[in-house]
């Protein structure tokens, strides 16, 4: 079932003669098609905020063959803020060839990881050091221009790394975006009882493992639309037909249909693209 079909359909017409890659000035989210992976570009008035960096596995770095590419198609050589979820190498990666080639500001990191071996390896590759990396231990509010962060780490006691996935929350003028990296519901339950933004947007959690997107989510958000970050035809089945099920009430999109997922302001509200609609990246992304 591709519920998005119809969707895709009507943000059409608003897309003829519009570039969403090219129209520099433009405040937009997007939703970077990387693979088996996650990361999320953020960008208004000015301000660029980015959520963990696509995967890195053998010779393929999707930092510098997907996301670097796409940040210069953006016209954006400086990053104010970057989250990296959790651990995962899917999902941090990219981030020593991002810091090569664009300027970053700020990365921010769960407090539970402050001493885990991977990703310690990964900010030393990356030269980030000291007061570079702030670590959160707390339910955080950050401001970045017109974009607001807000960050809900896991509990302490969660037992993986997966689950122990820092929430975010970007909140641009006119729609909120959670993103939950891997964690699974149990611990989107939890931050359903911190009472967090209810999000108009969610990128589901995991790729869209079976494990996560509760229903209990779902409810407590009600989104617009849930984003399935995946690879086609990755070897992990995601997403899982249970989560997409889940999401029959919501516009449903996936990366590796849909290509990069573009969303952008008119000034008022936001309107959507896909890759295969408006970027001159369309054929690399879907390698």
């Amino acid at each position: 079932m591709r519920k998005a079909s119809g969707f895709v359909a009507l943000t059409l017409c608003f897309s003829i003669g519009y570039d969403a890659w090219s129209h520099r000035t433009v405040d937009q989210f997007s939703f970077v098609q990387v693979g088996q992976g996650d990361c999320a570009i953020f960008r208004e008035q000015g301000t660029v905020v980015i959520v963990d960096t696509g995967p890195r596995q053998g010779s393929f770095d999707a930092g510098r063959r997907l996301v670097w590419p796409a940040l210069r198609e953006l016209g954006i050589d400086r990053i104010d803020c970057l989250v990296l979820s959790h651990p995962d190498m899917d999902h941090i990666g990219g981030l020593a060839s991002i810091a090569q080639r664009v300027r970053i500001d700020r990365v921010v990191v769960s407090e539970v990881f402050r001493y885990h071996p991977v990703i310690q390896s990964e900010l030393r590759a990356a030269g980030f050091f000291g007061n570079r990396v702030q670590y959160i231990d707390e339910n955080s509010r950050l401001s970045f221009g017109g974009l607001k962060v807000s960050l809900y780490p896991a509990p302490l006691d969660s037992k993986s790394d997966n689950d122990r996935s820092l929430l975010t929350v970007i909140e641009t003028h006119d729609k909120a975006i959670a993103l939950t990296g891997d964690a699974s519901q149990e611990i989107e339950r939890y931050w359903i009882q911190q009472g967090v933004t209810k999000c108009q947007v969610i990128k589901a959690g995991h790729h869209g493992s079976d494990l996560s997107l509760s229903s209990d989510w779902l409810n407590y958000h009600q989104p617009e639309t849930v984003v399935f970050s995946c690879g086609r035809n990755n070897p992990f089945g995601h997403p899982a037909p249970e989560a997409i099920e889940r999401a029959v009430g919501s516009n449903v999109l996936r990366t590796d249909w849909d290509g990069t997922i573009t969303f952008w302001s008119t000034g008022s509200k936001s309107e959507r693209s896909t890759a295969e609609e408006s970027s001159p990246l369309t054929k690399f992304f879907n390698r």
